[in-house]
């Protein structure tokens, strides 16, 4: 706002002088036969002088604007250009939204309401673009995991979201109940939505939530990023505490 006010008002004196000058030209032209030849050259002199300085101030304001526009275009590349080795994981956040976690587990509400934000947290932690919780049930003699909650996950309404254990990747982990990293995730695998629209994200993190052995619940976690080992580390003690809301 202060760049525009700024440049309206040395676009006005960058006029004022121009027309100025136009008039002191056609005055000093007009007076010539009348007025002294010093006077004159003297008129002559602050006219080129007006009219100089009215380029001057047309070349600044410009500038000015070239200036902006290679800034936004800088900022902009700053932000869709971001290195992954750049991003640094900071083990003190873990602790705190560890600590975050254990006071929400600990806390009145709903075992719904209390997934739901430890999986927003965790998403949080670890830059995390999207994220689902399953819950592990029993159907007949099979078992299978349920989408109970998530983060910037999209699930058809009117429609369960499961999986059988040994079905699709969810599944299979659920089977072999061992984390599993995904860095090559399929095309048509989920899709993380924003107001920036659809985008595959880069790596899969897939959780399972054990008690006694065995598969209670998995968390699913997508990033536009290569999970690093704390980060694993750090969804894996989470899923340790997922067992008391599961």
């Amino acid at each position: 706002m202060k760049m525009t006010i700024k440049k309206y008002w040395l676009q006005l004196v960058a006029l004022l002088i121009t027309v100025y000058s136009v008039v002191l030209f056609f005055i000093s032209t007009a007076l010539s036969n009348k007025i002294g030849k010093l006077v004159l050259n003297f008129l002559r002199v602050l006219d080129f002088l007006m009219l100089l300085t009215a380029i001057l101030l047309v070349y600044i304001i410009s500038k000015s604007g070239l200036d902006a526009e290679e800034e936004a275009k800088i900022n902009t590349t700053d932000l869709t250009h971001v290195d992954d080795d750049s991003i640094v994981h900071d083990p003190a956040s873990d602790e705190l939204s560890t600590k975050a976690i254990e006071e929400i587990i600990n806390g009145t509400q709903s075992k719904s309401v209390k997934r739901e934000k430890i999986i927003s947290l965790v998403c949080n932690t670890v830059n995390a673009c999207q994220a689902a919780f399953f819950t592990a049930q029993q159907d007949g003699d099979k078992r299978k995991l349920v989408f109970s909650s998530g983060f910037a996950f999209y699930v058809p309404e009117n429609k369960p979201y499961e999986f059988y254990f040994g079905e699709g990747i969810t599944g299979q982990v659920a089977m072999n109940k061992s984390t599993l990293v995904l860095d090559d995730i399929p095309a048509d695998y989920h899709s993380a939505v924003s107001g920036l629209g659809k985008s595959i994200p880069k790596c899969l993190l897939v959780v399972p939530v054990m008690k006694d052995s065995n598969v209670t619940g998995i968390i699913e976690i997508s990033l536009f990023n290569k999970a690093s080992g704390k980060e694993i580390a750090f969804v894996e003690k989470v899923s340790a505490l997922l067992i008391s809301v599961n």
